[in-house]
């Protein structure tokens, strides 16, 4: 049997924010939505560990994942979001300078 986001007790919150208000509103849904797919189940594993900030979670999730660029992929996203934001204040600083 496949782990998923539901064996972690995903709630409807988190589970809208992974894949958009209402797609699977229960676990027989979601398995078929994965057709058997170990790497994609433990990849959103990775990504409802990072919005709890599970650190443990993650890293277990994380080290599960065979494909390497895909768990190269999952490991950056956190750089590449810290990244973006502070583009995203720096860019708001330099308007509000400039006003």
């Amino acid at each position: 049997m496949i782990a998923t986001i539901f064996d972690h007790g995903a709630t409807l919150q988190e589970l809208d924010a992974l894949h958009g208000k209402g797609d699977f509103v229960s676990q027989e849904e979601y398995m078929e939505f994965l057709e058997g797919d170990q790497q994609t189940a433990m990849a959103e594993i990775v990504w409802l560990a990072r919005m709890r900030d599970d650190g443990a979670l993650f890293h277990a999730a994380l080290a599960r994942i065979s494909d390497p660029v895909l768990r190269r992929d999952l490991s950056l996203t956190p750089c590449l979001e810290a990244g973006h934001r502070l583009a995203v204040e720096r860019a708001s600083r330099e308007r509000l300078q400039a006003a």
